[in-house]
């Protein structure tokens, strides 16, 4: 299943979901890039229409790594977005936290215009990449499993454009508890730039 909004435009944003599917945050998301003009698909990269909630975060952790994983997730995405990159004139992908990886590991695809990505601490484990398409990333200050300051090194090396930005792993989610509307808006508008410069 996928969630879709039609424009009938000649742009489209994939958004990439978190651990927890397709939930309010990401169909907000949806709803703020199709007002911008774009068709926005979100695909369900959870293989059924169930949404955790955010009580069941290590639940819905287990669920994805252990029946869907990175690297399933990504051959998903993958099929979808040579898809629409016959369709459409420029596709851009938008992910969180796991949806970031999974962008980054759909990154040395052709024909994507830019990749958007929220927190996506398991790209440290897919440093091999190199993507084809220019790569922008936003990190919060108070990562737990991970040090950004090491990563974002390593990253630097493949000119990859990061942002850091007070606050903890979901921070521009407005239902998570770790939301934080300065770092929010700051990552938004950096989103913004890079989907409307000409």
């Amino acid at each position: 299943m996928k969630f879709i909004i039609n424009n009938q435009a000649n742009r489209v944003v994939v958004v990439l979901h978190e651990i927890y599917g397709i939930n309010r945050h990401i169909q907000s998301y949806a709803q703020r890039l199709s007002q911008m003009g774009f068709d926005v698909v979100c695909p369900n990269m959870l293989q059924d229409d169930n949404v955790f909630p955010y009580e069941q975060e290590q639940q819905a952790y287990y669920n994805f790594m252990e029946h869907i994983g990175f690297e399933q997730a990504a051959q998903q995405v993958k099929i979808l977005l040579e898809e629409l990159v016959q369709k459409y004139r420029t596709v851009y992908i938008v992910g969180f936290s796991i949806g970031a990886t999974v962008a980054w590991l759909c990154s040395e695809l052709n024909g994507i215009q830019h990749i958007i990505g929220y927190y996506g601490s398991r790209i440290r484990s897919y440093l091999d990449i190199t993507p084809h398409c220019p790569v922008t990333l936003f990190y919060g200050n108070e990562e737990k499993s991970f040090d950004v300051k090491i990563l974002i090194e390593a990253l630097r090396k493949k000119e990859v454009r990061v942002f850091v930005f007070e606050g903890a792993h979901g921070f521009a989610d407005t239902y998570a508890s770790t939301y934080n509307e300065s770092a929010s808006q700051q990552a938004l508008r950096q989103m913004v730039y890079v989907l409307v410069k000409p």
